[in-house]
């Protein structure tokens, strides 16, 4: 499939391809993921749209996961493990790519679970002009998930404010939990950084800044089980801060003035009442976590930025 750059004709005959004619590499990275990893492929194998391959990279599993993998491997012939202990999460989603060969490269996380089998059929008609470079979802859950699962894909700033149409003048950021992208375009514009976080929005940003576009598929949102503690929840959060200080990309959208949210959250009062707002707005009690997880999202980032500034100062 012959990839177009997005200045080309929207309109062109050449710019549309047969959904038939297209391959997909779903590219999933796992390090002792045995919990939901079942439910991942179970219902990635299970799609109506047969033309696709599995590349999982294994960061060093200690549990059962390997197990799960080899047997899938024997029900699925198109699966692919490659093991990478000790790799960030921005490399190995790099060696997944280099190993895929489809034509479009399908990030899902291996603690999600494809809503359909229909799913991968729906998010390929995303890619109906040769601007679109990716098509995205977001995460969702099921009601009588853990209240804490709920409350983090609830409390996702963008949730609400989602444009159809991600543009460099638009961007939000557009993470690779659950989204498809043109192989030879993440080629075009280098790839993923060698990072432990931020890699994902590093790329899909490079990629708006090339003039591409990112289509949000709505309806097509996956069930995305990647906390289910507050432990979990504040870990995530701060390897989150952690590697978004080595993205410019992060540093300006979350540490922006224009971010009112994350500043009003300092006063601890603000993130006391939003939270009340909020679960009647959502009608889900799982926002009252929002005033406890505010507190140790401001201890992990003073943490964070002591570790920066401290052994920086040690060098004058």
């Amino acid at each position: 499939m012959k990839i177009h750059s997005p200045d080309d004709n929207k309109n062109s005959s050449s710019g549309q391809h047969c959904l038939h004619d297209i391959f997909i590499s779903f590219i999933i990275l796992t390090i002792n993921s045995e919990k939901y990893l079942d439910l991942c492929l179970n219902s990635i194998i299970s799609q109506k749209f047969s033309r696709f391959e599995i590349i999982i990279v294994d960061g060093g599993s200690t549990d059962k996961t390997l197990q799960i993998i080899n047997n899938y491997t024997k029900k699925f012939r198109e699966m692919k493990l490659i093991r990478a202990p000790g790799s960030s999460i921005g490399y190995a989603r790099e060696i997944g790519t280099k190993q895929a060969i489809g034509d479009i490269c399908a990030y899902i996380d291996s603690d999600c679970e494809l809503p359909s089998d229909s799913w991968l059929s729906s998010m390929i008609s995303g890619f109906d002009s040769p601007a679109i470079a990716a098509v995205w979802t977001l995460g969702t859950y099921h009601i009588h998930d853990v209240s804490i699962l709920r409350y983090s894909i609830l409390s996702n700033p963008f949730r609400n404010n989602v444009p159809p149409i991600v543009t460099k003048r638009n961007y939000i950021p557009v993470g690779t939990g659950h989204i498809l992208i043109r192989k030879e375009i993440i080629q075009k514009v280098g790839g993923f950084r060698d990072l432990n976080a931020a890699e994902d929005i590093d790329l899909t940003y490079k990629i708006v800044n090339h003039g591409y576009q990112i289509r949000y598929m709505k309806g097509c949102e996956v069930f995305h089980y990647h906390v289910t503690s507050l432990r979990q929840l504040i870990h995530k959060n701060r390897r989150n801060i952690s590697g978004g200080m080595n993205s410019q990309i992060w540093k300006r959208t979350y540490l922006s003035p224009r971010n009112l949210d994350f500043f009003l959250s300092l006063t601890i009062v603000y993130p006391i009442f939003y939270s009340l707002y909020r679960t009647i707005v959502d009608k889900d009690w799982a926002w009252l976590w929002h005033p406890v997880v505010t507190i140790f999202k401001i201890f992990s980032a003073l943490s964070v930025f002591l570790c920066h500034v401290i052994p920086s100062q040690k060098k004058f």
